[in-house]
C-alpha cells in the first residue's frame, strides 16, 4: 500500500511537497521511485477532478481528461509517437533522461486551468497561455479547455519544452526550436513569415531587444511576448539549415551570454551579425543587465 503523500499547504490543488519527497529518493532505482510517486500523485489529482475525468496510462504518460475512453487512448498513442519524432529533430537534445512518467493534465474548461497554474505563479498578471509545462517537482503538462485550443500543437510544444527542460540554452533558441518542432508534427505553421518580417522589422530596436534576448519578452502580456516568439523561430530557422554546426552550437549555447560564444564559435558570427541578416542594420548586441 503506497504511503501518503505529503501536500503543500495553503493550495487550491492538491500538489506534493516535492522538497520533502526527493528527501526519500533512494540512489537507485529512481524511475521506479518516481513512477510510483507520479503514479500515487495521479489517484490523487482524479479525485479531485471528480466524473467523467479519469487516468489513461501509457509507456512514457498519464493523460488525466474528460475524454472518453477511446478519445484518450487515441491521445496517449499520439503522444508516444510524437515523442519519438520530436526527440529525432532535437537531435542531441532530445534525448534527456526521463525519469518516471510525464503527467498530461487537460482541464474541461480555462478556470480551471488557469486556477491550476496560479499555484505555481506568484500574484499578478500573466500572458494567455493556450498550454505550459510546468518544471517545478514533478515536471508535467497542464492544457486548458480540450474544445477549444489546438490541443496537439500545444502538448507538441510544450513535450519539446519538457526535453529540453534540464538544459542552459538562452529562451530564444529554446522557443525557437520548439516552435519549429511543433510545425514539423503539426504540418501547421502558425504565421505567415512574410508578415512576422514586416512586424518585426518596425517593432524592435537597441532598447527592446534586450527582452528578446534576456527572456522576458516571452512573458509579458503584449505585443512583445508574439513578436519575441516570431523572431525567435526566424533566427533559429536560419541557423538550423546547417545542421551539423547548429547540433554543436546548440549543444554550447549559454543562457548567461545568449548563446554569443557558442555562435561565434561554431558560425563564426555573433548575435548582432545574426539578427542584422533578419532586420538590417542596428545595435542588436545582447547586453547583460547589471
Amino acid at each position: 500500500m503506497r504511503s501518503p503523500l505529503p501536500l503543500r499547504d495553503k493550495l487550491t490543488w492538491p500538489i506534493p511537497d516535492w522538497s520533502e519527497i526527493e528527501k526519500s529518493e533512494p540512489a537507485e532505482n529512481s524511475n521506479a521511485f518516481w513512477t510510483d510517486v507520479g503514479s500515487s500523485w495521479m489517484d490523487l489529482l482524479v479525485e479531485f477532478f471528480e466524473a467523467p475525468y479519469k487516468v489513461t496510462e501509457s509507456p512514457h504518460f498519464w493523460l488525466i481528461s474528460p475524454y472518453s475512453p477511446k478519445q484518450a487512448i487515441d491521445q496517449v498513442k499520439w503522444l508516444e509517437a510524437t515523442l519519438q519524432k520530436i526527440q529525432k529533430r532535437l537531435g542531441p537534445l532530445g534525448h534527456a533522461e526521463l525519469v518516471g512518467k510525464t503527467p498530461v493534465l487537460v482541464f474541461g474548461n480555462d478556470d480551471d486551468y488557469y486556477e491550476y497554474i496560479a499555484n505555481y505563479y506568484d500574484e499578478g498578471e500573466w500572458a494567455t497561455s493556450g498550454g505550459i509545462y510546468l518544471n517545478d517537482g514533478y515536471g508535467h503538462f497542464a492544457i486548458p479547455d480540450c474544445s477549444k485550443h489546438n490541443l496537439g500543437g500545444a502538448l507538441a510544444h510544450e513535450l519539446t519544452h519538457s526535453l529540453m527542460r534540464n538544459t542552459d540554452i538562452p529562451l530564444w533558441l529554446n522557443e525557437g526550436l520548439t516552435q519549429i518542432c511543433e510545425e514539423s508534427i503539426t504540418g501547421y505553421m502558425s504565421f505567415d513569415m512574410e508578415t512576422v518580417r514586416e512586424n518585426i522589422d518596425s517593432f524592435w530596436n537597441q532598447t527592446n531587444i534586450q527582452l528578446f534576448w534576456n527572456g522576458s519578452g516571452f512573458h509579458t502580456p503584449d505585443e512583445t511576448q508574439a513578436l519575441s516568439y516570431h523572431l525567435a523561430q526566424l533566427l533559429t530557422f536560419r541557423l538550423i539549415r546547417n545542421r551539423t554546426p547548429f547540433d554543436a552550437f546548440v549543444l554550447g549555447a549559454q543562457k548567461a551570454d545568449a548563446g554569443e560564444a557558442s555562435l561565434v564559435e561554431h558560425f563564426g558570427i555573433s548575435l548582432q551579425e545574426l539578427v542584422a541578416s533578419s532586420l538590417g542594420v542596428g545595435d542588436w548586441r545582447y547586453r547583460p543587465a547589471r
